[in-house]
C-alpha cells in the first residue's frame, strides 16, 4: 500500500519560516556588510597604502564566512585565517609585480602605487608568504593528517608564484 505524505503542522511551518527569516537576515546584514566594504575601499582605503591590501583580505574573509554560513559549517579560525594570508599574498605580490613592472609609470596605472617601492614591497611579500604557509601547514595538521599529504603540492605552487612575482610576471 501507497502511503500518503503527512499534512504538516502549524508548529512545522512556524519552524520553517522562523528558519528562512533568519537566513534571509543574515543574508541581508552580510549583503550591507559587504556593500559598505566595497564602497570604503572604493572611495578611501584604495588610496592608502598597505591599508589597500589589509582591505582586500578582509573582503575575501568575508567571502569565504559567507560560504561557510551559506552551507551550514562551522566557522573555525582557519577559515578566517588562510584566505586573510592568502589574499595579503596575492595583494602584496600584485604591487610588487606592478612596481617592478611598470616602474616609474606604476603611479599612473594606481594612485597608491607611488608609496609603495620595491624596497618595501619584498619584505612584506616574504612576511605573507611565510605567514600563509604556516596558517595552511597548521591548519593541515590540525584538520586532518591527511591534509599534509598535500602540503608539498600546495608548497610548490606557492614558490612558483612567488618566483613569478620576484620577476615581476
Amino acid at each position: 500500500a501507497s502511503r500518503r505524505p503527512r499534512p504538516t503542522t502549524a508548529f512545522q511551518d512556524e519552524g520553517r519560516y522562523k528558519n528562512m527569516k533568519r537566513v534571509i537576515t543574515i543574508g541581508i546584514v552580510i549583503l550591507l556588510v559587504a556593500a559598505i566594504g566595497f564602497g570604503v575601499y572604493t572611495f578611501f582605503l584604495k588610496q592608502e597604502v598597505f591599508a589597500d591590501v589589509i582591505a582586500i583580505a578582509v573582503n575575501f574573509v568575508i567571502r569565504s564566512v559567507s560560504g561557510a554560513f551559506i552551507i551550514n559549517e562551522a566557522i573555525s579560525p582557519w577559515i578566517i585565517l588562510c584566505p586573510f594570508f592568502l589574499a595579503i599574498f596575492l595583494a602584496v605580490g600584485k604591487r610588487h609585480a606592478d612596481v617592478i613592472l611598470l616602474g616609474k609609470e606604476a603611479e599612473k596605472s594606481m594612485t597608491v602605487l607611488k608609496y609603495y617601492t620595491k624596497e618595501t614591497t619584498q619584505p612584506l611579500l616574504v612576511i605573507a608568504t611565510t605567514a600563509f604557509i604556516l596558517s595552511y601547514a597548521l591548519y593541515s595538521f590540525q584538520s586532518n593528517h591527511n591534509l599534509l599529504f598535500t602540503l608539498p603540492f600546495a608548497l610548490y605552487v606557492i614558490f612558483r608564484y612567488f618566483s613569478f612575482i620576484v620577476q615581476g610576471s
